[in-house]
C-alpha cells in the first residue's frame, strides 16, 4: 500500500528543493513512492515499457472473461505503477489518465469481489491522482479527488475503525483538500488510540506547522521523538543531474537517545582578530539547542568595552554562576549571580589576584579559582601568536566566610598552577601544573595533570604538550581533558584518562 506520508510530504519536499531531495523518517524509514528501500538509485522511468506490454496482456485476459476480480486487481495495479513511474518523468498528463485507468479497474475488481484492503489502495489511487492535478493547477479537480480518496478511505474506517494507517491516510488527505482542522481532528484520534504511532505525530507536526502553529507543531515533534526513544531517525538524500537522473546518498541514521539534552549551551563569542576585539564587542551568550536562538546576556560595551570571560555556573544552572570582568571603569574582579542577586566580588588578595580560570566546589559554597598574569606575544614566522603564565597559582574563596585561602601545595612559586576542578565528592582537586621559566624559554614548558588535597599534591601523569587542561571529573576512576600545543586556546586535543 502506497505510504500517504511518502506521497504528500515526501515528494512535496523534493520537489520543492532545486536538485535536492531530503526525506527525514522514523524507524522504518520513509522514501519516496518510487524508491525501495535497497535501491541506490532515485527515480527510474525506463520500465514503463514492461508496464505497457503487461497491461496489453492483461487486457487481452479481460477481453475474453472480463469480470475476472484479480486479473482486475493486477491490471490495476500495473496502471498504479506506471502512472507513478510518468508521474516522477514529468509527464503529470499521461500519469493522470493511468491513475484513472488504475482507479477504474480496482473500483470493477471490488465490486465483483469485495475486500477492505482494496478500498484503502482506491483510497491511495485517488489521493496521488489528485496530487498530479494539483500540480498541473487543476484545483477543483484536485479537491474533488482528494474528497474522493476520503471517501475510500472513509468506507475503509467503517469495516476496521481501528486502523491507525488509514486514518492518517484520511487526515493528510483532508489537509491536501486544504481542511486543516478536520485534518488535526483525525490525527488527535489515531494519537488517543496509539499515542506511539510514529506517523501521526510527524504529520500533526506538519499540518500544524503549516497552519502557523509552530509551538504546537514542535510539541508533536517532541512527542515523536519522545514515542521513539531508542529508535533510529533515518536521512534519505536525493539530487538530481540536469538530465533528469536521481541519484540517492548512503542514508544518514541516527539513533533517538532516551536521555534528553540540557536545553542551552552557553559561550563567550569574540572576534578572533588581536587588537579589534573591545571595538566589536565581546559577549557571553545562550543559545538554544532545541530551535538554535541565539541571546546575549552580558556584553562589554555596557561597560567600557572591558573583557568578560571565564564565566562557569554551579551544576550547570543559571541561577548561581560568575564570570571574570576586567576594566577600566571596574577593575578586575568576578560578577557573580546566587538567589536571585547579582554583583561583583573581587578575590585578590596580598598573596593572589583576581580569580580567573574557576570552578564551583560540589556543595556550591566556595569556588577554586586560578590567580593568572597571562600576557600575548607573537611571532613573525611559525606559529602566530602564544599565550604565557607569567605566574599562576591557585586559592580558594569560601562564600560563607567571605575569605580567600591557599597552600603551598597549590599555589608553589616554583610552579605555574592553573585549570582547577573538584573531583563530585569534593575531596580532590584536579589541575595543570608547569615549572616557572622565563618567558625567553617558553617552549620548554611541560605541564602536567595533577590532583591535590590539603596534605599532598600526586602527579596522576605528565605529557609532552604545553598545556593540559582540565575540564571535568566524570567519576571517581576518570576525567575529561585536553591537551593543547598553546596553553590557552590553539591546537586541542581531548581525551579521557583513568588512572590504573
Amino acid at each position: 500500500m502506497l505510504d500517504k506520508e511518502h506521497s504528500s510530504l515526501v515528494i512535496k519536499i523534493v520537489a520543492a528543493l532545486v536538485g535536492l531531495g531530503f526525506v527525514g523518517s522514523m524507524v522504518v524509514g520513509v522514501l519516496p513512492s518510487f524508491l525501495s528501500s535497497d535501491s541506490n538509485q532515485g527515480p527510474q522511468v525506463d520500465n514503463t515499457a514492461e508496464f505497457a506490454k503487461r497491461a496489453v496482456e492483461l487486457d487481452k485476459a479481460l477481453k475474453e472473461s472480463p469480470d475476472q476480480p484479480n486479473i482486475l486487481y493486477e491490471q490495476g495495479t500495473v496502471y498504479y505503477q506506471w502512472a507513478t513511474a510518468l508521474e516522477q518523468s514529468k509527464k503529470p498528463t499521461e500519469a493522470t489518465e493511468k491513475y484513472e485507468k488504475a482507479s477504474a479497474n480496482l473500483k470493477k475488481s471490488h465490486e465483483l469481489q469485495p475486500n477492505a484492503d482494496l478500498l484503502s489502495l482506491l483510497g491511495n489511487v485517488s489521493f496521488d491522482c489528485a496530487h498530479v492535478l494539483k500540480t498541473l493547477i487543476k484545483k477543483p479537480e484536485s479537491v474533488a479527488k482528494f474528497q474522493e480518496a476520503i471517501d475510500y478511505y472513509q468506507q475503509y474506517l467503517v469495516i476496521n475503525p481501528s486502523n491507525s494507517d488509514v486514518r492518517v491516510d484520511m487526515g493528510i488527505a483532508y489537509f491536501e483538500k486544504g481542511d486543516a482542522e478536520s485534518a488535526i481532528s483525525h490525527f488527535n484520534q489515531v494519537i488517543e488510540a496509539n499515542p506511539q504511532h510514529v506517523k501521526v505525530w510527524f504529520n500533526l507536526g506538519f499540518v500544524l506547522s503549516q497552519s502557523g502553529k509552530k509551538e504546537d507543531a514542535i510539541k508533536a515533534w517532541k512527542k515523536l521523538l519522545s514515542a521513539n526513544q531508542g529508535n533510529q531517525l533515518h536521512f534519505d538524500v536525493f539530487t538530481q543531474s540536469a538530465d533528469g537522473k536521481w541519484t540517492r546518498f548512503k542514508r544518514i541514521s541516527n539513533t533517538i537517545s532516551h536521555e534528553q539534552i540540557d536545553s542551552y549551551v552557553a559561550y563567550r563569542l569574540i572576534t578572533s582578530i588581536y587588537g579589534i576585539w573591545s571595538n566589536r564587542g565581546i559577549g557571553l551568550y545562550q543559545r538554544n539547542l532545541e530551535n538554535f536562538q541565539e541571546k546575549r546576556f552580558v556584553w562589554n560595551k555596557t561597560f567600557d568595552g572591558g573583557c568578560v570571560n571565564c564565566h562557569t555556573f554551579y551544576k550547570n544552572s543559571p541561577d548561581k554562576m560568575l564570570f571574570h570582568l576586567r576594566s577600566k571603569e571596574h577593575g578586575k574582579g568576578s560578577v557573580v549571580h546566587s538567589d536571585g542577586k547579582t554583583y561583583k566580588l573581587n578575590t585578590g588578595t596580598d598573596f593572589n589576584g583576581a580569580a580567573i580560570y574557576m570552578d564551583f566546589s560540589p556543595t556550591g559554597k566556595s569556588i577554586v579559582f586560578s590567580a593568572n598574569n597571562i600576557i600575548q606575544f607573537f611571532h613573525t614566522t611559525g606559529e602566530q601568536r602564544d599565550v604565557y603564565d607569567l605566574t599562576s597559582d591557585l586559592a580558594i574563596y569560601s562564600f560563607e566566610t567571605n575569605t580567600v585561602t591557599s597552600t603551598p601545595q597549590i599555589s608553589d612559586p616554583n610552579r605555574q598552577e592553573t585549570y582547577p576542578t573538584w573531583s563530585p565528592d569534593g575531596k580532590y582537586l584536579y589541575f595543570c601544573s608547569g615549572p616557572q621559566l622565563p618567558v625567553a624559554r617558553f617552549k620548554e614548558v611541560k605541564y602536567g595533570l595533577m590532583r591535590g588535597c590539603w596534605a599532598t599534591v600526586d602527579a596522576l601523569s605528565i605529557f609532552g604538550v604545553r598545556s593540559v587542561r582540565t575540564l571535568i571529573a566524570i567519576d571517581a576512576d576518570a576525567i575529561i581533558a585536553i591537551a593543547a600545543r598553546m596553553p590557552v586556546i590553539l591546537r586541542l586535543v581531548s581525551f579521557i584518562w583513568k588512572p590504573p
